[in-house]
């Protein structure tokens, strides 16, 4: 695992904004970024989750 992680990777919250989000991964070059609330591991986004929710945001406005 030490090999795959590097020390202090770029990170995101919980609450963090879509864009706040996406920017991070275009920043730090990463298609997955680690999700991290009080200094605990949660979760992660990916690429691929970023699609996905701006997708749902753009049908949805699109059938209103």
């Amino acid at each position: 695992v030490r090999r795959l992680v590097k020390n202090n990777p770029r990170t995101v919250a919980p609450d963090d904004e879509l864009l706040a989000v996406a920017t991070v991964m275009l920043q730090s070059d990463k298609r997955r970024v680690p999700v991290v609330e009080d200094g605990l591991f949660i979760g992660s986004v990916s690429l691929a989750d970023i699609c996905w929710a701006v997708l749902s945001k753009w049908n949805g406005i699109r059938q209103q």
